[in-house]
């Protein structure tokens, strides 16, 4: 049995008023126009700039950015997403719009069957199955790892799809004009879901997950929650935080930490990005040194740091890096042992601390699997009922720190 020894540099859980933002655009040429995503990709960055249409990567967290290749002409992703060693780009131009690399950038393939003609808004991981969602094609699903794909519009009568989440194994996809569809078979069938939600709030505008309770909101006043997995929605009253309403909601499939950023203001007033590491429970507000913005291209959190990418609303700004989402006030060491990795049907750990508790987070951000460990330093957990396919393995030492490692099962 091959065991893994690994060790953990972790940050404490801290003092998060001594973090702050700090532009991070060595290398980028021409901000003129903005930049348009920013991703993290085995152990990189990439984003691009909208005036030239250039891509860049950077192999030092932002530090310096080296001009790549772009999948095609005119071609800076819209969306983007990282599944194993792929890095997928969903590009808004008149052709194919679903582009993958395999070598970090320095080779583009098409994504056979993907969307042509359309924007691709966004992707979204489901065990080993993985979607894209477009503004005039509706849902897409690739069951190879991204190779191939295929529409999966039955029963999703508005194609306009501008987000999709996930409760269990059940899928919704949130619609322009249609309000919200569910699939209960990985996508084959839709139906929609809209019991409780008026008539006049069918555009949607944001569909997202907080613990088990998911939300949903038109393009004006309407704010709904469901408590029953989508089968019933009541109004709400949304908290005052939310400001105008939350533009962008991110789950980080690493480290499960939600983010929301806020409008505050119709122009000129700056908007507000919070934090949550606790689904939702508890919230912060980590603007903090930002400019003044009412747009943004994206925002992304990868091994630890924050990313926040200026569109050409706020041109000029770039790219700006916050040291640490958790601070940067102390570091500590941990020697654990997880094996085997990859794993079928247990995985066992060893560690040289005392441990709270381990949780399982599949690729789409999804707590699958909690054990109180009661400040035991080994124990052994059952994945048998998993589904195959990549997790982040979470622990949270005896001095409350979390540690976090990728776990295959296959």
């Amino acid at each position: 049995m091959k065991k893994v020894l690994i060790i953990f540099t972790t940050v404490i859980l801290s003092n998060l008023s001594k973090a702050q933002w700090s532009q991070v655009n060595n290398g980028l040429q021409d901000l003129s126009l903005g930049v348009r995503s920013i991703a993290g990709h085995n152990g990189k960055m990439y984003t691009g700039t909208l005036s030239g249409f250039k891509l860049y990567k950077s192999s030092d967290y932002g530090n310096n950015w080296t001009e790549i290749s772009t999948p095609v002409i005119s071609g800076i992703p819209v969306s983007t997403h990282s599944y194993g060693n792929r890095l997928f780009f969903g590009l808004n131009v008149s052709w194919d719009d679903l582009y993958y690399t395999d070598d970090d950038g320095a080779t583009w393939q098409v994504a056979q069957g993907g969307p042509q003609s359309s924007v691709v808004r966004g992707f979204f991981t489901l065990s080993s199955t993985l979607f894209c969602y477009t503004s005039n094609l509706g849902v897409y699903r690739s069951t190879d790892g991204g190779t191939n794909w295929a529409q999966i519009n039955n029963g999703l009568t508005t194609l306009n799809v501008v987000k999709i989440e996930a409760i269990g194994s059940r899928l919704f996809a949130c619609t322009i004009n249609g309000g919200v569809y569910m699939s209960d078979d990985n996508g084959d069938t839709w139906i929609q879901s809209n019991n409780g939600i008026l008539s006049s709030h069918l555009a949607g505008y944001q569909l997202f997950r907080l613990g088990s309770d998911l939300y949903y909101m038109d393009q004006s006043t309407g704010r709904y929650k469901s408590t029953d997995q989508g089968n019933s929605w009541n109004s709400i009253t949304q908290p005052s935080f939310w400001g105008i309403k939350p533009r962008i909601v991110y789950r980080n499939a690493q480290s499960g930490n939600i983010y929301m950023k806020n409008a505050f203001g119709v122009f000129g007033e700056i908007d507000s990005l919070f934090v949550s590491y606790n689904e939702g429970a508890n919230w912060t507000n980590i603007t903090e040194n930002l400019p003044q913005a009412f747009n943004e291209a994206e925002f992304t959190e990868y091994n630890g740091y924050v990313f926040y990418a200026f569109d050409i609303l706020v041109a000029g700004e770039g790219v700006y890096r916050r040291g640490d989402f958790n601070s940067l006030s102390e570091k500590e060491e941990y020697d654990i042992e997880i094996y085997p990795n990859p794993a079928s049907d247990k995985i066992n750990l060893n560690s040289d601390q005392p441990l709270q508790s381990v949780a399982m987070i599949d690729i789409s951000g999804r707590t699958v699997l909690v054990r109180s460990l009661n400040f035991n330093k080994s124990c052994s957990l059952e994945l048998a009922e998993l589904p195959k396919g990549y997790y982040v393995l979470k622990l949270t030492t005896s001095s409350g720190n979390q540690v976090s490692k990728k776990v295959i099962i296959e």
